[in-house]
Formats: C-alpha cells, structure tokens, sequence
C-alpha cells in the first residue's frame, strides 16, 4: 500500500512515543503531512486539503499524542478498503490518569462500556467517532466535501463536526474493536481499563499506576445488554449475564450512582432484562 498519507495537527509538538510509533509501527509506506500551531478545526481541513492534493487515496488521521502498536493501522486500513464509504476509528481512553474513559456511542445511543468492547472482534456501528486515531478513504473526504472539520455553532468540538458531516453524507462510522490505541502524557500512555504503560527501550512496560476507569459508573445496563442481543456481537447470554451482575456488584460498593437515568436497575427490571426473577437474589 503506497498511495497513503498520515494527517497530525500538532498544537506545539509531537510525543516521542507517537515518533516511535510513526518509525516503528507502521507496516507501509506513507508520507506525513503535518500543521502545527493553529486551531485544531484549521489545522483538520488545512490537512485534509493537503490529502487531497497528494492524490492519495487512504488518510490516517493521528494526534501528535497517540501510540498504536504493529498492526493496528493495518487492520483498521483493511475495513475502509473493503469499504470506501465507512470511517473507522479506534478504542482509546482518558488523557488523564484519572479521568473515566469515555465508553462509545452505538449508532442506535447506546454505550458500549470498554470491558464488551473487548469481546467483539469486528467493528460497531457508532453515531460518533473521537479523532485520536481514525482512517478513512479519499473518495469518502471528497463525498463530504470541503472543510468537514469546520466548527459550527452547536458542534463543540470539530471531531463532533465531522461525525455530523459523515452523517449527513450518508456514509457510515465503525469502531475497531481490536485497534486499541494509547494516549501519551508526560512519557505516560494510557488505554482503557488497563493500567498504564511505559515505553522502555522500544517496549511496553506496565507502570504502577492503577487501571483507569473501564467504565464510567450508572449507565443504563439494561440497555447495553439489550443492544449487545439486536447487535449480534457474539458475546454469549451468560457472559453478559455475568458482566451485568459484576458490574451492579462494583458499583454498589463504590456508591449511589450520579445520575438517575443512569441508576442500577431494580429487582424487577432485572427480571425482565433476563426473564429470569432469580437474577436480583443473586446481588448482595
């Protein structure tokens, strides 16, 4: 794959794990395109512009702080291939050590929480991807047209603009399931529900630091194991059943939940999640 360029707004420079990474963990030719100093939506469609220019017809998009490891932008080059209409982006976590990562948002509003995400092998169809690390195809920039980073007044970031512009295109967003990158902070790089990483000689090595958060506490589960039965991703019943109960176990030892459409659900609706009214005697 020779016709492949590599799109990074840099705001003041590039980490050296992202360096590592460009040098080390890319399985084919490309060539960098950067914009450093400007407004990152200035920055996108500056560089998307660029990309156009070159002819090339696949763009890796990779902040100036993301790390990936061999294979991934492989992989995720592999779907908009097949598939020159689709974005694909990957699972990456909270810059800050102690920030919740954010769970993805499914096409149809649900919230796949990290720990499923790594159950699947495929993509899922999402309403949003974030920017950290994304591809996808020329034919796909030049079908949503010109500046598709463009901030528009209820955007709030321009990777929220470029989502709604994918959308009103009528072309698709998945996320990798198995791309999971990292974001680097301070020689520091995190990645969801893991604990973080150092890059010592060229390899990872874990720190001692704790896990971030996998999944931010209250959400609807409910709904989750629901999407995960209409969205045929092969996780078994009693996987879910199990993840469902351990994740209601962990937060009522961490506490009330913060929001009340994000509570744990009551005996009842437990029930009725499974058909199973045994389910709720099996809490503490």
């Amino acid at each position: 794959m020779n016709d492949v360029v590599v799109c990074m707004p840099i705001r003041e420079r590039m980490e050296p794990e992202t360096e590592f990474a460009l040098e080390n963990n890319v399985g084919f030719k490309y060539r960098l395109l950067t914009e450093v100093g400007l407004p990152v939506d200035e920055a996108r469609n500056r560089l998307t512009e660029r990309a156009l220019a070159s002819k090339a017809q696949h763009i890796v998009w990779a902040d100036a702080d993301a790390f990936w490891r061999p294979g991934c932008l492989e992989r995720m080059l592999s779907w908009t291939t097949a598939d020159p209409l689709k974005v694909v982006g990957s699972v990456y976590g909270a810059r800050m050590h102690f920030s919740a990562a954010i769970a993805r948002q499914t096409a149809d509003g649900v919230s796949v929480p990290f720990e499923l995400i790594r159950r699947i092998d495929g993509t899922i169809p999402c309403h949003f991807i974030g920017a950290h690390v994304l591809v996808c195809s020329r034919q796909l920039l030049e079908r949503v047209g010109p500046q598709p980073w463009a901030l528009d007044e209820n955007d709030g970031s321009e990777d929220f603009a470029f989502a709604r512009r994918i959308r009103e295109a009528g072309c698709a967003q998945h996320l990798d399931t198995r791309a999971w990158t990292f974001h680097v902070e301070n020689g520091i790089m995190y990645v969801p529900g893991s604990s973080a990483y150092v890059l010592v000689d060229g390899k990872l090595e874990q720190c001692s630091l704790p896990p971030t958060a996998p999944f931010p506490r209250g959400r609807d589960y409910g709904a989750v194991v629901n999407a995960a039965r209409r969205g045929s991703w092969g996780i078994p019943e009693a996987e879910l059943r199990r993840w469902l109960l351990a994740r209601i176990r962990a937060d009522l030892k961490t506490g009330p939940v913060v929001a009340e459409r994000f509570r744990i659900p009551t005996e009842n609706e437990l029930a009725h999640i499974f058909g199973d009214p045994s389910t709720a005697t099996r809490l503490p």
